[in-house]
């Protein structure tokens, strides 16, 4: 709901190309528009996040992985099949789990 009221207020001026070259720039028109009043803050802090996407693209391999597309009979029925599998191995798995764990505590006392 906060992020909607934001929005709308950024209705009230157009952000220029000029505007958005340097982090300079963009606080001086930020600035300037809550002068004219189209703009209230108190406190503004303007962050590169082009820096932030290139150091979270530097950590991920560029290699491109090709995945192929699925059939409907491998998607919807095969896939249903072995979600139901695992699904089961996983509720066996946490019985022993929950078993085992209860043995601990069972033995502590």
């Amino acid at each position: 709901m906060i992020e909607i009221m934001r929005l709308k207020n950024l209705r009230n001026f157009p952000l220029t190309k000029k505007s958005l070259d340097n982090k300079k720039n963009l606080k001086e028109y930020l600035k300037l528009q809550r002068k004219e009043g189209k703009l209230e803050f108190d406190k503004i802090k303007v962050i590169n996040f082009q820096k932030m996407v290139n150091r979270i693209k530097g950590d991920y391999d560029n290699e491109i992985i090709n995945i192929e597309p699925n059939s409907y009979l491998k998607y919807n029925i095969l896939g249903r099949i072995y979600t139901k599998y695992e699904n089961y191995r996983l509720k066996i798995k946490n019985k022993k789990n929950c078993t085992q764990q209860r043995i601990k505590i069972i033995g502590q006392l």
